[in-house]
């Protein structure tokens, strides 16, 4: 099956059991989510990787970083606090990212669903360890024209991370 297909069958699943309605990729094959308007992430098919990947913005380094930097190297290692996701930065503008790669061999409809609820749990985490996220995930949303998710009525983004 090609992954374009099998992305479209796991969102349109996950689509389902977030009671949003439908789903579809955009021509790049990439979906925008906002789980209560504060948390946003896209989920795109790497065609030529066979990957499904997830990416969040966590916020923008301002100023002395060098803190925040260790922080991020910190918790990257061994994927100490990021379930399993990786912290970065763009080159750009120091804009702080959370993303994560799963190999579309090993994806399902369970496996997705269960991926985004690990991945939406960690932004949720790295949210507040960047208090600017909220305007800078509130900018994203109104660019990116995401489909809302209340948490309150379809999705609990409970944390597992326990930390």
């Amino acid at each position: 099956m090609g992954d374009l297909i099998k992305f479209k069958r796991v969102i349109g699943h996950l689509a389902e059991q977030l009671k949003i309605g439908d789903l579809e990729p955009d021509e790049e094959g990439a979906c925008y989510l906002a789980f209560d308007e504060d948390l946003i992430m896209k989920c795109a098919a790497l065609e030529d990787l066979n990957q499904v990947e997830m990416i969040s913005y966590v916020g923008v380094l301002q100023g002395d970083s060098v803190d925040i930097l260790r922080e991020i190297l910190k918790y990257n290692h061994f994927w100490s606090d990021t379930a399993g996701a990786n912290l970065g930065i763009t080159e750009d503008d120091n804009t702080v990212m959370l993303s994560q790669h799963i190999d579309m061999d090993f994806v399902d409809e369970d496996t997705f669903y269960k991926s985004v609820e690990v991945f939406v749990n960690a932004m949720d985490h790295w949210k507040t360890k960047f208090p600017e996220f909220a305007k800078f995930a509130q900018d994203a949303l109104q660019q990116a024209g995401a489909q809302g998710v209340p948490a309150s009525e379809s999705y609990n983004p409970g944390f597992m991370m326990g930390v």
